[in-house]
């Protein structure tokens, strides 16, 4: 592959990467624990969206409960957010064929 076919491929990878990027900006993602008693919103760049604790959940006082659902629920949240950007990520350059540079994703 010659030195111009190698640059408009990764043109093509930063096109595709950018586009990715703003798909996962526009996503939105929901992580849950307790059984739904906590939710926590996030987008797919990483931005808590909102935090939400049931009444029912803050009702029983128990503090370290409420922070170990916390704790879950975000990751819960960020494990789908990590999956949604990598299967982004590889869609976006999984055709690419640059050499020195396999398996991008």
């Amino acid at each position: 592959m010659n030195i111009q076919a190698i640059m408009k491929q990764m043109q093509k990878v930063q096109a595709e990467a950018a586009k990715a990027q703003a798909e996962l900006d526009a996503a939105v993602v929901e992580g849950s624990a307790g059984g739904g008693a906590v939710k926590i919103v996030m987008t797919g760049s990483y931005q808590v969206k909102s935090v939400e604790v049931s009444q029912d959940m803050v009702e029983t006082g128990d503090k370290e409960i409420i922070e170990d659902s916390l704790r879950a629920a975000l990751d819960d949240v960020l494990g789908k957010v990590r999956a949604l950007t990598q299967a982004a990520m590889s869609k976006a350059v999984g055709g690419a064929n640059i050499p020195g540079m396999p398996n991008l994703f």
